[in-house]
């Protein structure tokens, strides 16, 4: 039984998955008959687009419901090992701001960015570097950052032009997209 071990070494403790992607995780073992997965709490069967092919654990368009503890289980007729990883969901931009916005003097805009991710992915903005807050003294009170992460600017004036950045991130890694706003005056027209 001794000669039963994971070859070259145990899968990785993390696996980083993007959404809609797909994704693999290798389990190889010396010494073994028969090597599976199963998804931890072991509730019969892998999810739905989670297949298992000769120990290699396959995600085929990767979802939310697809994070967790999968362990991967090496046996013969006298013992078996397991090695578990965690599957964790990258931080995805389902809708990113324009790259280029113009809009005229005292006029409201709306910037949208809204991510998804497990954890699920804080969202912040910045304009040119320096990050919005959303206080509710001086220039700052005509910023607001709703839930879903989009950007309101109440009234946007000249100095309010240049790029605006939304930043995802999560534990599992980040994102940034950018856009770059044009603030005409109202009376150039």
């Amino acid at each position: 039984a001794r000669n039963l071990h994971f070859t070259p070494k145990p899968p990785l403790p993390t696996k980083n998955v993007d959404l809609g992607m797909t994704a693999k995780v290798h389990c190889k073992a010396v010494g073994s008959t028969r090597i599976y997965w199963i998804k931890e709490p072991d509730e019969g069967g892998l999810p739905e687009d989670v297949e298992d092919v000769n120990g290699t654990l396959i995600f085929n368009n990767v979802r939310l419901d697809h994070k967790g503890n999968y362990t991967c289980v090496a046996a013969n007729d006298d013992d078996s090992i397991r090695s578990t990883v965690e599957v964790r969901i990258l931080p995805k931009f389902d809708i990113t701001p324009p790259e280029h916005l113009e809009v005229v003097e005292l006029q409201s805009v709306y910037l949208d960015c809204v991510a998804s991710g497990s954890p699920s992915p804080v969202i912040k903005w910045d304009h040119d570097s320096t990050i919005i807050s959303t206080s509710n003294e001086g220039d700052d009170s005509r910023f607001k950052i709703f839930e879903n992460g989009t950007l309101l600017l109440h009234e946007a004036r000249q100095d309010d032009a240049g790029i605006y950045g939304c930043f995802i991130g999560s534990s599992v890694g980040f994102k940034r997209a950018e856009t770059y706003l044009v603030v005409k005056c109202k009376c150039c027209n």
